[in-house]
This record gives C-alpha cells, structure tokens and sequence, in this order.
C-alpha cells in the first residue's frame, strides 16, 4: 500500500488545516503564535502542535506498508519541549485525510535522547482511520499510535492524557459520545 506521489502541504496550508479542524470540534479555538510548532489554546487548554507530512519510512525500510514522519531538533521545537504545555506531534496524510498521533509523553523522552525522531505508523492503519473515523496502531514498543479523522482532532486534544491507554472499543465510545454530544 505504498504512497509514492503523495499530496505534500506547506506550513501555511497545515496550520489552516489545523485551525478548520479544530473549530470543527469548538468554537472556542485560538491561535497563539508560531512556526510548526504552532501555539493554540482550545476550551482555554494550551497545546503546541508539530505537524508533519506523513511519507513513505525510506529506501532502506522493506515493509510498503510502514510510514512516518520525522522530528528534528529546532529552537522552535526545543522551547515548545522545554515548555509546560503538552506538545503535540501530529502526522498527517492529505491523500487519506487522516492525522496520526503519537503519544505526547513517549514522544517527549524519545527527542531528549536524539536530535532526528522518526515515528512510524502503516499506511493501512491511516487507511482504516479514513473509513471508519478513527484507528489505533500498536507497535513494537506497546506505543499506541492514534489516526483519526480531522473531524476528531479537538476530541483527541481535550482527552490526550489518557486516550493513548484506551483500546478501540473505549476509543469507538468517546468518539459515539462526543456525536451524540455535538448532534444536541
């Protein structure tokens, strides 16, 4: 399931991308400031957000299944660690219109040992999140790795600190919630 020509977006395009995302989920969304990673408050939570390009993991990778973006060390994404807030990694795949996320805590102690942080996903996985809302994928590290849907992006965000431990029955409940919740 290889995506070779994949649709590529610019900063700009990700961070309006972002931004009609999140106010899908409230109304109550504000752009801070900065540059990848962007500064937002949503229902007067703070995040930064990275968001990246998910691409193919490389040509010394075998499996066509796997892909994922990387995550190099930049002054802007260092203050954004060194910060109190919860940073955000998000991959996003324009072709599939999915994002992908890792979890913020793993992610974290994972860029304090390396400059360059790869993440990987599969693009099958993205593709099972375009279908039906929402997958999880776990890896060889027990990491689950979340895609969703644009439409769930403000969810994610006001429940990250613990949907990275819930399994797809719990997840598939938050989200049949949340709908429930945004019908009325």
């Amino acid at each position: 399931m290889s995506v070779i020509d994949t649709i590529v977006l610019d900063s700009k395009d990700l961070r309006f991308l972002l931004i009609d995302s999140l106010r899908q989920y409230s109304s109550n969304v504000i752009f801070i400031d900065g540059n990848n990673p962007y500064r937002f408050s949503i229902n007067k939570k703070e995040f930064y957000i990275l968001i990246r390009n998910v691409h193919e993991s490389g040509k010394n990778r075998d499996n066509p299944d796997e892909c994922r973006i990387q995550v190099n060390e930049t002054n802007n994404f260092n203050s954004a660690i060194r910060s109190r807030s919860n940073v955000i990694v998000l991959g996003y795949l324009a072709d599939k219109k999915v994002f992908t996320a890792w979890d913020p805590d793993i992610f974290r102690d994972r860029f304090n040992k390396k400059a360059t942080v790869s993440a990987y996903s599969r693009f099958s996985v993205l593709e099972r999140a375009r279908s039906q809302g929402f997958s999880i994928y776990e890896d060889s590290n027990q990491q689950r790795i979340i895609s969703l849907k644009p439409d769930y992006l403000g969810l994610y965000l006001d429940n990250v600190t613990n949907i990275h431990q819930l399994n797809e029955a719990e997840l598939l409940s938050l989200i049949i919630a949340s709908d429930k919740h945004s019908e009325n």
